[in-house]
């Protein structure tokens, strides 16, 4: 997996700021490229089990298949981002069906995981164990990994992808 990822951030640097897959034409329909950045530079990357991208005020602009963000699970998350944390009264935020513990900010990436004893399978599948979060101007991307991805590779992923957003202005 490492090398996966690792192909992705040598790419992104090597082809800037074309949002499309070398080779490959983009779709031209509007709203579509947001579904794009979430399958390919997230999901694609290796480092992710789900990804969303969500506007300022929590609509979901894409998701990975199976990964869905409330408008109110988005706001505690932007909250959480800006230091307050109104949501989150127990020191947990829910995502989806999980709920993560362990909350921390590095950075402007927040993050936080599951404890061992809530992990588990969910739909076939290994359950998320952790979550990172990162906002730009005007959207919030969030990521979920699951148990043998590394947090620290998907937070250099997630950072990269959110400073491409901040270079364009998004």
């Amino acid at each position: 997996m490492r090398e996966r990822w690792q192909k992705f951030l040598e790419q992104g640097d090597k082809y800037g700021d074309q949002w499309q897959r070398p080779g490959e034409q983009w779709s031209r329909e509007p709203g579509d490229e947001w579904q794009q950045y979430v399958d390919y530079y997230l999901m694609g990357s290796g480092a992710f089990g789900g990804a969303a991208i969500l506007d300022s005020e929590g609509t979901t602009l894409a998701a990975s298949p199976g990964f869905q963000v409330s408008p109110k699970q988005a706001y505690v998350v932007g909250e959480l981002l800006d230091g307050g944390a109104p949501g989150a009264r127990d020191g947990s935020v829910t995502l989806g069906e999980h709920t993560y513990a362990d909350l921390g900010v590095d950075g402007r990436t927040l993050y936080g995981s599951r404890g061992a004893g809530q992990r588990g399978r969910v739909l076939g599948r290994d359950a998320f164990v952790g979550f990172l979060a990162a906002r730009s101007a005007t959207a919030l991307v969030i990521g979920a990994h699951v148990e043998g991805q590394p947090r620290d590779d998907a937070a250099r992923v997630l950072d990269k992808f959110v400073d491409r957003l901040v270079k364009k202005g998004l």
